[in-house]
């Protein structure tokens, strides 16, 4: 399994292309595919079977119709408690970068525990930055890892002052991930990758 970070989303975000033999996964498509395929060796549209959204907000899924069109037959998860941010530019985060997006598009409810050959994908609700907030924990059978989303930085926690955010729901979440295994690997949402068990030692918000 390799994972390929694009950290060139609105307000920095980080897309993520995870590939595994002729399969891949687009996590938080914030990139457009046009910047996406050229970086990758061997990677081609009709690979990607999966695209899947850690949260409802416009910085991490500002490209989906450009991926589900390139990628039609790809399933699309995503937390159904974050549909109604899709249609408000103010819940959406749209107008963060000047524009007044809405979107409409068919998903499935991210939830339990799914396979897309060779992937096997736990969903965890980590509600806190949204209501419908989650984390992807994605492995094969060479490696594991775990797609943070706006929940756990490297060093810091995701906002919790927007449209649907709590911090008890956030300090309750990070409660659960800090219960993972700490060799996990993690790749947020924004910043560089980390993993549980250094978070565990540095990051403030995991701290009893």
């Amino acid at each position: 399994m390799n994972i390929y970070s694009f950290p060139i989303g609105p307000l920095g975000s980080n897309c993520y292309v995870i590939k595994s033999g002729d399969t891949a996964l687009i996590v938080d498509p914030s990139v457009s595919p046009d910047e996406v395929l050229g970086r990758i060796d061997e990677l081609t549209g009709n690979m990607v079977r999966g695209i899947l959204i850690t949260h409802a907000h416009n910085d991490h899924l500002c490209y989906i119709d450009k991926w589900h069109a390139l990628c039609p037959e790809a399933k699309v998860y995503m937390s159904y408690e974050d549909d109604y941010l899709l249609k408000d530019p103010i819940y959406n985060c749209s107008y963060m970068t000047g524009e007044d997006r809405m979107y409409s598009f068919e998903h499935e409810d991210a939830k339990g525990s799914f396979d897309i050959d060779p992937f096997n994908i736990k969903v965890l609700a980590t509600p806190g930055h949204s209501k419908g907030s989650v984390c992807f924990l994605i492995k094969d059978d060479t490696a594991e890892a775990l797609l943070s989303g706006d929940t756990l930085f490297a060093g810091s926690m995701g906002r919790c002052d927007m449209e649907g955010g709590s911090i008890k729901d956030m300090q309750d979440s990070l409660r659960m991930l800090a219960a993972l295994p700490q060799e996990l690997p993690v790749f947020p949402g924004h910043g560089p990758d980390t993993s549980i068990g250094y978070e565990l030692k540095t990051n403030p918000y995991l701290q009893d």
